[in-house]
């Protein structure tokens, strides 16, 4: 019955479209009407779209000539999948709430396959040493712990001892102070310059002192210096006999003479908490003496964890940003050819205010130096470096993006702009072109991907949406990290050698005695 009234249908159709007649010529024009009066409805039935122009995804086999697993660089999906030891060089971000799994399908991977290179690793848990250390040993890695939360585990680190100019004192000075801000009063910037220029007039005075006695350059000796300086007489005799100029004389008179007694009391309680914690004797022990050579770094496979558990991040912030900062002057000079490169992973990256960080993020690739950001969210970055630093990083210093699964609504909307429009074409029934942008996905889409989802950007080519592994899941390496890792360093405490005070007197009765024995020919 169907068939029989479509037949019906059509010859009514066609005996209308023929009945079509020209008047003024006696043409019959009903087909070519018809064909006219239907090919705007058949166009849209039939070719509704045109296909989508702009952002898009890059396919398997398009993604496959960006991530090959023959490269030598990071490893992007926790398996097989790098990036190219040059990509790798102009840095990474992974961003990653907490429990995305950016540990096990990151961080690991690429410290058990990567190789003939050495690292610095911040490790919050230990979980990163405990799992890779012994199979970095076996690939004959020298390995070396900072362990600030028990100092006595720990190999031990000296700021001071890579501080020997006006400008590195002054750096000092800046990084203890501005890491123990958590909230800055209108006041604030006033009384952290007065701690800061206090806490640099003795590590300058310190420094000369040191160089006639031994193992007294440390910062528990700027603490004891801090300690001591409303003892007026003592301080002032050590100043005059050890300031390196007369300069720094001038400057300390100004400071201590210069401002009212609750001024340099503000300075001195400023300096003293950027301080704190070197009060403890255990942690007065992790910085006496320096196990660390950065200058060996590019000459032998070396391995740098930095273990910090996450809720002591706070008090430690300064060890941290003091050691960093050090570790990237260093590393960061002219190269050989035959060098090691250098990676270096930084997990909870943003809890660190490192000095300068924008232009070592910049200029890290001149270097052989590749820097993996691993954050919760980007406002931690915009928190601590401010919003010039921060795009400054995120624009100029990084070329692969890793965003994984449970991304804020912040981080959400930004990588919602960086994936970019999609242009669609559309015809309407009359046959004509609509165009319509959309964007590739939506900030609330992104937020829900997959668990074993990845967005990935790397360099200037367009987004690719990619599974992640698990490094459990994976058997050949559960094996390796089976191996038993080397033991925590253990240390013995040592004697602090403390600064040997005289006061006006004794200095005058030192200084006639020096006159009354003839000099030595």
């Amino acid at each position: 019955m169907e068939v029989l009234i479509g037949l019906i249908l059509m010859g009514a159709v066609a005996a209308w479209a023929v009945a079509i007649m020209d008047k003024s010529t006696g043409i019959i024009s009903g087909p070519f009407r018809l064909f006219k009066l239907l090919s705007g409805p058949l166009a849209w039935l039939f070719f509704p779209h045109e296909k989508p122009k702009g952002a898009r995804f890059l396919s398997e086999n398009e993604t496959e000539q960006i991530l090959k697993p023959r490269n030598k660089g990071l490893l992007i999906d926790g398996k097989q999948r790098r990036i190219s030891p040059e990509d790798s060089f102009k840095n990474a971000i992974v961003i990653a709430q907490v429990g995305a799994g950016k540990s096990r399908r990151y961080v690991m991977p690429n410290i058990l396959t990567l190789d003939n290179c050495s690292f610095v690793i911040t490790d919050p848990a230990g979980e990163l040493y405990a799992n890779t250390a012994g199979d970095l040993a076996k690939r004959g890695y020298k390995i070396y712990v900072l362990n600030p939360s028990d100092p006595m585990q720990s190999n031990r680190y000296n700021p001071l001892k890579r501080a020997s100019t006006y400008t590195q004192f002054q750096e000092v000075a800046s990084v203890l102070v501005d890491s123990a801000v958590t909230g800055q009063t209108s006041d604030g910037g006033f009384w952290n310059n007065g701690a800061k220029e206090l806490i640099e007039l003795f590590i300058a005075c310190l420094y000369r002192y040191g160089k006639t006695h031994k193992y007294t350059y440390h910062l528990p000796n700027v603490y004891q210096l801090l300690q001591r300086l409303f003892d007026a007489e003592a301080m002032d005799v050590f100043i005059a006999q050890y300031a390196p100029d007369e300069s720094y004389v001038d400057r300390y008179a100004s400071l201590i003479s210069g401002q009212n007694e609750k001024t340099v009391q503000s300075y001195l309680s400023t300096a003293l908490n950027a301080l704190k914690s070197i009060g403890n004797p255990d942690m007065a022990q992790l910085f006496i003496n320096d196990d660390f050579r950065f200058s060996l770094l590019r000459k032998e496979k070396t391995a740098i964890f930095l273990i910090v558990p996450a809720d002591r991040i706070a008090p430690y912030s300064y060890v941290m940003n003091l050691f960093y900062s050090q570790l990237f002057s260093s590393v960061m000079r002219s190269i050989e050819p035959s060098d090691l490169p250098f990676y270096a992973i930084l997990d909870e990256f943003g809890h660190y205010n490192i000095p300068h960080f924008d232009t070592i993020m910049t200029t890290a690739r001149k270097y052989k130096v590749s820097i993996s950001l691993i954050l919760q969210s980007v406002h931690q970055l915009y928190k601590q470096y401010g919003d010039h630093g921060a795009k400054t990083i995120m624009g100029g210093g990084i070329a692969t993006r890793v965003f994984y699964s449970g991304m804020d609504l912040e981080t959400a909307k930004m990588v919602e702009q960086m994936l970019g429009k999609v242009q669609i074409v559309q015809k309407t029934r009359g046959g004509e072109k609509h165009v319509r942008e959309e964007n590739l996905m939506n900030a609330d889409r992104l937020m829900r991907i997959a668990t074993d989802q990845a967005i990935a950007l790397v360099g200037n080519n367009e987004p690719m949406m990619l599974p992640t592994y698990l490094v459990h899941d994976q058997r050949h390496f559960v094996k390796r990290m089976q191996l038993p890792h080397p033991p925590l360093p253990s240390k013995k405490s040592l004697k602090i050698k403390r600064v040997e005070f005289f006061n006006a007197q004794e200095q005058k009765k030192n200084s006639l005695v020096e006159k009354m024995i003839p000099a030595c020919p």
